[in-house]
């Protein structure tokens, strides 16, 4: 399996722990996140500390909402995730330019940092995991979405008779 999967199925599970009032899932949900932490603080170990590159996002964000295009509301404009109206704005590109070069080493930085990180999400685990099954008659109808659900197909038992 590989670990992004692993790591998926952590965070499938933080979603539905949200959600679920039901003691014996959670239970079961609970011994399955810690079956597989080690795996989830692999990859936040291999991120390391990002404060300084956090204050470069916060400048850059800052930025990006000065600079955007506004609405009648003076609220930036954002399409699919993008500010609107930053691609020409020289003041902007010229802004955004002296932050990159203030914050180049810490930039670098994180962009091995991401590389590794996906290095070993792409890997193998040769261990196997042992999950603790989950009877699907315990989890209720709109708990979770399909893909929350195709994510936890691994620890979910379709066998009616297991955990009565």
């Amino acid at each position: 399996m590989k670990l992004s999967k692993i790591i998926n199925i952590y965070d499938a599970i933080d979603k539905v722990l949200t959600k679920s009032d039901c003691v014996e899932l959670n239970f079961k949900l609970i011994e399955n996140q810690e079956l597989i932490s080690c795996y989830k603080d692999r990859i936040e170990k291999a991120m390391g500390d990002n404060k300084e590159y956090g204050e470069f996002e916060q400048q850059r964000m800052q930025l990006c909402v000065k600079y955007s295009t506004k609405d009648e509301n003076n609220q930036p404009i954002i399409i699919n995730n993008f500010y609107q109206g930053l691609d020409t704005n020289i003041e902007f590109i010229e802004k955004t330019q002296e932050l990159q070069k203030k914050y180049k080493d810490i930039i670098i930085s994180m962009n091995k940092k991401m590389d590794e990180r996906n290095k070993l999400l792409d890997s193998e685990i040769e261990e196997s995991i042992n999950f603790i099954k989950i009877n699907k008659k315990l989890i209720s109808d709109g708990l979770m979405d399909g893909i929350t659900l195709k994510t936890l197909l691994p620890i979910i038992s379709m066998d009616s008779n297991e955990n009565k």
